[in-house]
């Protein structure tokens, strides 16, 4: 079942691949997939210490914006600052849309695996975890796309995963088309002055 989702990871960047694709589908197979199907009391009790420990994802998270200071009551990261970290680690960034998807959808699976053996809000993620979900998802919009199809990739993956609702779709969706211009919310004809 979770092997089938990443089965598909590009092999253009494999040291990205074997963070953010790979590992989903080892931690599933190795902790059992089967605890999926349990009833929720029997899934808290029996849930395998090993979905919940640290993917080498999240360490990769927690190592590259290790000096970072929070802010926004102590829980958000500067998103200046966590673009600068992340775009610096030049062997996990991200260098397609396609790509960028396929670890967004490796959050939402981690997310998902966890909270179905652990309840409520045990799939959340870490503080440096969702800065690095947030990073991927501003990348769709300063990434061209290679070709309509990945396009087209990213676009169902907006609509699919309720992604239009976030600040971000508008550049994302001229960065789709090609705009040559960043989207810039609340100008009507443009953006020039």
């Amino acid at each position: 079942m979770m092997s089938a989702l990443f089965a598909a990871c590009p092999d253009d960047n494999p040291t990205h691949a074997a963070m953010f694709c790979l590992p989903l589908a080892s931690i599933a197979e190795q902790a059992g997939v089967e605890v999926l199907a349990l009833p929720e009391q029997q899934r808290q009790q029996e849930a395998p210490a090993r979905i919940f420990e640290l993917t080498p994802a999240e360490q990769f998270c927690a190592a590259t914006l290790n000096d970072l200071d929070p802010v926004l009551n102590g829980w958000g990261l500067d998103k200046a600052k966590v673009d600068q970290c992340f775009d610096a680690a030049l062997a996990q960034r991200p260098g397609t849309l396609r790509q960028c998807v396929l670890e967004l959808q490796y959050w939402n699976q981690l997310y998902w695996l966890r909270d179905a053996a652990g309840g409520t809000a045990a799939g959340d993620y870490s503080a440096a975890a969702s800065a690095r979900q947030n990073y991927v998802f501003r990348c769709l919009s300063r990434i061209r796309p290679r070709d309509i199809e990945e396009a087209a990739v990213v676009l169902r993956y907006l609509v699919n995963d309720n992604g239009l609702d976030r600040p971000q779709s508008g550049a994302i969706l001229l960065n789709l088309i090609g705009a040559p211009e960043p989207y810039r919310p609340h100008e009507v004809g443009g953006g020039h002055a």
